[in-house]
């Protein structure tokens, strides 16, 4: 692997744990106030996201 696949891997493998991580703490919270939930699912998408640009990322870097 070259030094920006590892890089690649590297943010994805960070962006998927991040986004896990959410989700464990989202399953042992109470429900909050529409806007705390709301502030929430952003949050989470925006981490969806993340991971999404990072796949990409590293399927650019394995480009020859």
């Amino acid at each position: 692997m070259t030094r920006t696949v590892e890089q690649a891997q590297a943010a994805l493998d960070a962006a998927r744990a991040a986004y896990l991580a959410e989700l464990k703490r989202d399953s042992e919270r109470s429900d909050g106030s529409t806007a705390q939930e709301r502030r929430r699912e952003e949050h989470q998408q925006k981490l969806r996201e993340t991971v999404a640009q990072c796949e990409r990322d590293l399927e650019a870097a394995k480009k020859p």
